[in-house]
């Protein structure tokens, strides 16, 4: 049984495969066979294959997932009702849009994130390592000057007004950890970039 949950890319993945499956008319039963004997890593047959074994024990797809402990409980939820009302195909094909734009969206966080990361890096290159540089120049009876220096000088404006940016950085780090560990943040953020692609 897998003890972690799956990535939102896996649940795409998974979900979109089962929608066609259902869409060509296979059986699940028949669809999570299919997908075991196409699988070409280990670690993801023995997964299906559980599934499989419950399917054919004459378990619904709703509960084989459950017992692997792998789906969250909005998946397992949104597929119960698909089972129960004969929609299990829309379902599936609903969920794979779903977790495709939570991974996208994830991935678009992330990117935001990386930029004040190298900003991060750059000052400390402009404030602490330069500044090294230039004392060895100094001590050497010469100096850095042209686009060095003009680098060197911001970096000592940086140093002058340090506690701003500081700031700055914690702020971007409350937001950061607002927006991608509370369910609200993640929700907010989530609409953001919806309503984004569709002002396009």
């Amino acid at each position: 049984m897998k003890e972690t949950l799956l990535t939102n890319s896996e649940l795409a993945n998974f979900t979109s495969q089962m929608a066609l499956i259902l869409q060509a008319g296979i059986s699940p039963y028949e669809g999570i066979s299919i997908m075991v004997e196409d699988s070409d890593n280990d670690k993801t047959k023995q997964f299906l294959s559980s599934i499989e074994e419950l399917l054919n024990q004459g378990e619904t797809l709703y509960t084989s997932l459950q017992h692997t402990n792998a789906f969250p409980a909005y998946a397992l939820h949104m597929i119960q009702i698909g089972e129960l009302s004969g929609r299990l195909e829309e379902v599936m094909g609903s969920l794979s849009i779903h977790y495709q734009r939570q991974y996208e969206n994830n991935e678009s966080i992330k990117s935001a994130v990386s930029y004040p990361l190298i900003f991060v890096v750059i000052l400390v290159l402009i404030t602490k390592v330069l500044p090294i540089f230039n004392q060895v120049f100094e001590q050497l009876g010469t100096s850095i000057s042209g686009f060095s220096k003009t680098v060197l000088d911001i970096g000592k404006s940086f140093s002058t007004y340090s506690y701003i940016y500081i700031g700055i950085l914690l702020l971007l780090l409350l937001c950061f950890v607002y927006f991608t560990k509370s369910e609200q943040g993640k929700m907010k953020f989530y609409d953001f970039l919806t309503k984004l692609r569709f002002t396009k």
